[in-house]
């Protein structure tokens, strides 16, 4: 065997060698959003709270709405009877701090006032509800 291929050859294994010895760092990735798909309907835990229809996208105003059912089928029209009324906003944050930052961005001075998960059962964590007059 010639030098060159033996020099090539004793490179090529000590490299296989030195890099199973180096600890590689862990890699990290960010899991997306568990978000509610477009005409998800959600119930309220309190049995005489309106349901609330998400309409999509999210971050968006005027994303979702309550509806006149109370068993969470969504089967009624818009509470109280008026779309532009009965709209709502939610945005998708990892706290109050960064949902009021979205719901600043949308609407100048609101802000987030509650996480929606801790009235309506399934909704994903992190969804975030506007105050946002009008929608």
């Amino acid at each position: 065997m010639s030098k060159v291929i033996r020099s090539t050859a004793l490179a090529f294994a000590a490299a296989l060698l030195f890099t199973g010895c180096i600890e590689q760092p862990p890699t990290t990735t960010t899991p997306a959003p568990v978000l509610p798909a477009p005409g998800s309907c959600f119930e309220s835990s309190n049995p005489n709270q309106a349901d609330f229809l998400y309409l999509g996208p999210i971050d968006q105003r005027g994303n979702a709405m309550l509806v006149d059912s109370l068993d969470g089928t969504c089967s009624g029209g818009p509470f109280g009877g008026s779309a532009d009324g009965a709209k709502r906003t939610w945005v998708h944050a990892t706290s109050l701090e960064a949902a009021t930052v979205v719901c600043d961005s949308l609407s100048a001075g609101a802000t987030a006032t509650n996480e929606v998960n801790s009235i309506y059962l399934g909704v994903p964590d992190d969804i975030w509800r506007c105050s946002i007059l009008g929608v």
